[in-house]
């Protein structure tokens, strides 16, 4: 049996939200479980760089109406240190469908509000049953040691012994091909990825990691036939309309990428970003009425932008 006192290097977690009302609630509810809140940011670059620092363990974010939750842990799902970061999205009503994207993300669970004990108690509980089992204990050292010392040598052996372990077998396969990566040896990379592709693999940080890789090396459309996949997979999951989004965009598809940025702004995603990117994918297809609906200032502004994207183009 684990010995509860090293299971975690510390029992601390920070929280990205919006609400300041929140706060004192959600840190009452992990002292039940012996876990702190180190601080509070609306600002989730800044959550992740206490996670990345060590000095937090778990991941909380509390929906907002323009920045939902899952889309934050998307982003952090592009940090090595999120696959062994314990995550709890507090989901509002209206996205609570996103919850089964999550059923195949292990780091990642949902909570409905609104918050109580007798809603946090068995997810939380759940959740470190998980990742104090010792398989997950072991790797998770082992990552944080790896993060640390950046001794790619030592882990990529480590993992070779990881890989023989069920429930960690899809872990390790994205952890050796980020190493690969690192080392630029792509082709390897995307084997190790594909083979757990084929294997049937459920763990959507695979083919995240493997789309990700796709982008990283200029090939957008193996990529955007991955996400778009894998966006009916989830039946139209916002967790990928982003890369959904951005694959078509590369790939000069813009009247799909214009279709995709509709669906965010349907929902009140990134209200202050999707106009503006409306607007020039509608000039891009030689769209401007369309284009002027989206533009939020003046005819005459427009006019001028227009003008100004004629003499460019």
């Amino acid at each position: 049996m684990n010995d509860k006192r090293n299971l975690w290097p510390q029992r601390k977690a920070v929280l990205v939200s919006y609400s300041d009302s929140a706060t004192p609630h959600i840190r009452e509810l992990l002292r039940q479980f012996n876990w702190s809140l180190v601080g509070s940011t609306e600002n989730y670059e800044e959550a992740f760089s206490v996670v990345e620092g060590g000095h937090a363990y778990m991941l909380l974010v509390h929906d907002s109406p323009t920045l939902p939750s899952i889309y934050v842990l998307r982003m952090f799902m592009r940090s090595p240190i999120s696959l062994v970061t314990p995550t709890i999205l507090f989901l509002d009503d209206e996205h609570w469908h996103e919850s089964l994207s999550l059923t195949r993300l292990p780091q990642a669970v949902g909570l409905g509000k609104p918050l109580s004990p007798a809603r946090f108690g068995p997810i939380m509980q759940e959740l470190l049953y998980h990742w104090e089992s010792k398989p997950m204990v072991a790797m998770r050292n082992s990552v944080y040691q790896y993060l640390r010392t950046k001794d790619a040598k030592v882990f990529f052996s480590v993992l070779k012994k990881f890989a023989e372990i069920p429930l960690l077998a899809d872990l390790t396969s994205v952890y050796r091909a980020n190493i690969l990566l690192q080392a630029n040896r792509h082709a390897e990379a995307e084997r190790a990825l594909l083979v757990r592709v084929k294997a049937g693999v459920k763990d959507l940080n695979v083919m995240f990691q493997l789309f990700d890789l796709y982008l990283r090396y200029a090939q957008p459309a193996p990529a955007y036939k991955l996400i778009q996949g894998l966006y009916k997979m989830q039946k139209g999951s916002m967790l990928v309309e982003g890369d959904l989004f951005q694959a078509a965009f590369l790939l000069g598809h813009y009247d799909l990428a214009a279709e995709s940025l509709k669906r965010m702004q349907d929902k009140s995603w990134l209200t202050d970003h999707i106009a503006p990117n409306l607007v020039s994918l509608y000039m891009a297809s030689g769209l401007p009425k369309l284009a002027e609906k989206e533009f939020l200032g003046t005819k005459a502004e427009f006019h001028a932008l227009v003008h100004a994207w004629e003499k460019e183009w």
